[in-house]
């Protein structure tokens, strides 16, 4: 599974998304959206120490940022 690389505290740049996918959180705490311009209160909360995954459609692009004091490791698979 690769991981999503860069993951900080502020909204990443948007990462397309080009089969289906699932994204699932490893470690730490991360936030992902899918809005063009996101706030600090968008996104929906993946949570390491609980395995969180989400289903990301094809044709749609992501952004990303870690919510939590340990770094988020947020890891991607096509399926």
């Amino acid at each position: 599974m690769p991981v999503v690389p860069n993951i900080t505290s502020s909204w990443s740049d948007q990462i397309s998304v080009v089969e289906n996918e699932i994204w699932q959180c490893k470690a730490g705490t991360a936030a992902l959206t899918t809005e063009a311009s996101p706030s600090d209160d968008d996104g929906i909360l993946l949570k390491g120490y609980s395995g969180h995954a989400v289903t990301i459609s094809a044709g749609r692009s992501v952004r990303i940022r870690s919510v939590s004091r340990e770094p988020a490791v947020v890891v991607r698979e096509a399926f």
